[in-house]
């Protein structure tokens, strides 16, 4: 299950999570791994000051993490900030998918990626972070399959 909250650290700060959020994500996580089922919060933009909290709370992950320039924390420090069970979901955003003009660049940027999340590879989860470039060629994204093929299998 997945909660499209867009949990930002923009509009939801620490304070604001613990006093209006975290029993609601709690009790979310709870019910959902009661019934076989994992719990996630669709966020995008600003989760430096909120992914430890947010692991603490029994979530299960956070969908569409995205570096910056569009987020303020790497794939790499998202997981050191979270704990060994916690889930990231993301990889690719707009600036990857508009500023990835040719194959050969796409391809250079997933193998640095994947090489760089291999040791987080049991909690990673490649895909786009939230969006795509509007102006992005199909091509582009049958590129970034391809990586995915080449480099990801390892």
């Amino acid at each position: 299950m997945i909660a499209m909250d867009n949990l930002d650290a923009s509009f939801h700060s620490p304070k604001f999570i613990e006093r209006y959020s975290a029993s609601f994500y709690e009790r979310a996580a709870r019910l959902c791994h009661e019934h076989g089922s994992t719990f996630f919060i669709h966020a995008c933009g600003q989760q430096q000051a909120i992914i430890a909290q947010i692991a603490a709370l029994g979530v299960d992950g956070l969908e569409g993490v995205a570096a910056p320039p569009f987020g303020d924390v790497s794939l790499d420090d998202a997981m050191a900030d979270s704990n060994s069970r916690f889930l990231i979901i993301g990889g690719i955003s707009a600036a990857e998918t508009g500023g990835l003009r040719t194959r050969e660049r796409v391809f250079g940027f997933v193998e640095g990626l994947f090489e760089r999340m291999r040791p987080h590879a049991h909690r990673w989860i490649f895909s786009s972070s939230c969006n795509t470039a509007i102006d992005t060629p199909f091509e582009t994204m049958v590129w970034f399959r391809d990586a995915w093929r080449e480099f990801g299998s390892g």
